[in-house]
């Protein structure tokens, strides 16, 4: 079953602003023993998956997501917002960028998926017409075949073009 566009858009979209809030809290525990910039290359994880399975708007809302969720429960103060260390703000920013550069090769390999699959189409169309065009050759082939009336040629005509080549039987 093909879930409709619409539908497969509004779940990646959705995935893209629950999945690094949900890896966030499941993170969480780890903020003591852990460096937060290790906690937000896990982040960056699925960011990428996010970004792998949806398009570019689900990826880049997973990026602002990571980096918000990173900053809140993941970097002093904590459950806030406000940023004192510059690295925390390289950390976010970066996780942002990753997450933006990430979706861009992702959403160019499914177009190149699509076009695959569509000149396979066109191949395989291809194919078949040349199959039935052969297996209607062959059966007219296999059939006795009644000469064709020889044309004479208009009075003062020069040779035909492909004169004195040996002639191909007509099938008319």
């Amino acid at each position: 079953m093909r879930i409709p566009l619409r539908d497969a858009v509004a779940v990646a979209v959705t995935a893209g602003a629950v999945a690094p809030s949900a890896a966030a809290l499941v993170l969480l525990p780890l903020r003591t023993s852990v460096t937060h910039t290790n906690l937000a290359l896990l982040l960056v994880v699925v960011v990428v998956a996010v970004s792998a399975l949806g398009n570019r708007l689900a990826g880049a809302l997973a990026a602002l997501s990571a980096a918000a969720w990173s900053d809140f429960f993941h970097t002093e103060p904590y459950q806030s917002f406000h940023v004192q260390d510059r690295a925390d703000v390289e950390t976010a920013v970066l996780l942002l960028v990753v997450g933006l550069i990430v979706s861009q090769p992702a959403a160019y390999g499914r177009t190149m998926k699509r076009v695959a699959v569509t000149d396979a189409t066109h191949l395989e169309r291809l194919h078949r017409t040349t199959r039935l065009a052969r297996s209607r050759t062959s059966s007219s082939r296999s059939s006795p075949a009644q000469p064709a009336p020889a044309r004479a040629s208009p009075a003062g005509a020069g040779p035909r073009c492909g004169a004195g080549r040996a002639s191909l039987p007509r099938y008319e």
